[in-house]
């Protein structure tokens, strides 16, 4: 768990750099948002987990998927994600 929550300290941290993701500019009539496709960030026998960021210039959406390998297990516990600011 210790490691999941470092590998995605680390990705919130790159998303700055939007040239590294396969994004595109969505005009909808309530605004415009830039939305990142998902990218897989850990991977292990058992699961896979990817991010994909989106924005409106004023928020911030982060998007967590975790597809588990053969069958489905239940998520037990909490995750916790620290931004540059600490909130």
């Amino acid at each position: 768990m210790y490691k999941i929550i470092i590998i995605i300290c680390l990705m919130l941290k790159s998303f700055t750099i939007f040239c590294q993701f396969n994004c595109q500019t969505l005009k909808r009539p309530d605004g415009t948002i830039i939305q990142c496709a998902p990218d897989m960030v850990s991977s292990d026998t058992e699961t896979e987990i990817g991010l994909a960021i989106a924005t409106s210039g004023e928020q911030k959406y982060l998007t967590i998927m975790v597809r588990f390998l053969g069958s489905a297990k239940e998520v037990k516990g909490e995750i916790t994600i620290w931004l540059e600011d600490e909130t």
